[in-house]
């Protein structure tokens, strides 16, 4: 095995913990702060992660570790995505990074086949201070011709630096809904700026004749809610997939572990799996 692993790995795993597939399996360095990365037994894990077990687990430790730290990730979407990045997802205990949290959007977006959806960047909001919505339009991957021809704009916002929670837009409806997985409240200055954001767009594209601007409505959604100061990204993530499909947010911080495991496999594959209908 490369012993220039990510995140500089310092020793390897023992195998005799049960949980533990017989791999070679990286320990990150004790600075970081991290445990072991195991494979997870739950009752649930046909419903938060359908197809996952030990071999899918071990095909997913087997190809990070064989992997340097900034390898990219082999994906038309994501332009520097790294291996490092994507550990940042695997791991638990670990925040997930922008461009983690860019690639899985595009990835809810492109697999969106009933609606048209816009994902914004996790730095929309930073380029829309320092530029305006010429600058913040310029910084998206995707060319835009019209913001008002997409059904929906979702992104992950970033609020004071330090917690992720999802912002999505309904442009028929008008309205924007944040999900919030610890029901912050640090959120105004990022609304304020996103509905200046959409009244200019509206003007640009729409070029109305009285220059009227929109009136946007405000909701808070239901999601569920975390423990800890590390899986933000996870729940933004995972709540944006079931309100994109439409499905039942019934995931619990207990499942967080088993889905950095999907999350991770979802992004590797390019892929997105299947969302069950729980009532």
């Amino acid at each position: 095995m490369d012993q220039q692993l990510i995140l500089d790995v310092i020793e390897l795993v023992s195998s005799d913990d049960e949980n533990v597939v017989g791999t070679s399996l990286p320990k990150i360095s004790e600075k970081m702060n991290l445990g072991r990365i195991n494979y997870i037994q739950s009752d649930r894990q046909n419903i938060i992660f359908p197809g996952y077990n030990r071999e899918v687990f071990a095909e997913l430790v087997n190809y990070i570790s064989n992997k340097q730290k900034n390898d990219k990730l082999q994906c038309n979407h994501s332009f520097y995505c790294t291996m490092e990045n994507l550990l940042r997802v695997f791991n638990p205990h670990l925040w997930m990074a922008d461009c983690s949290m860019e690639h899985y959007f595009s990835l809810l977006a492109k697999s969106c086949t009933d609606q048209l959806i816009l994902s914004l960047p996790p730095v929309f909001f930073k380029d829309l201070i320092r530029g305006g919505l010429d600058k913040a339009t310029k910084s998206m991957r995707a060319t835009i011709n019209n913001l008002f021809s997409y059904d929906k704009v979702i992104t992950p916002t970033h609020l004071e630096g330090n917690h992720w929670s999802l912002t999505v837009v309904n442009i028929k409806s008008r309205s924007i809904t944040l999900y919030d997985s610890i029901k912050s409240s640090i959120y105004e200055d990022q609304i304020n700026l996103l509905v200046e954001f959409l009244n200019d767009a509206y003007l640009k594209y729409e070029k109305p004749v009285d220059d009227q601007r929109l009136e946007w409505s405000l909701n808070f959604g239901e999601s569920p809610l975390q423990n800890n100061t590390s899986d933000c990204g996870v729940f933004t993530c995972t709540t944006a997939r079931h309100v994109l499909m439409g499905k039942p947010l019934y995931y619990t911080q207990e499942d967080a572990p088993l889905l950095r495991h999907r999350i991770t496999y979802e992004i590797l594959n390019n892929v997105l799996l299947p969302t069950p209908h729980i009532s």
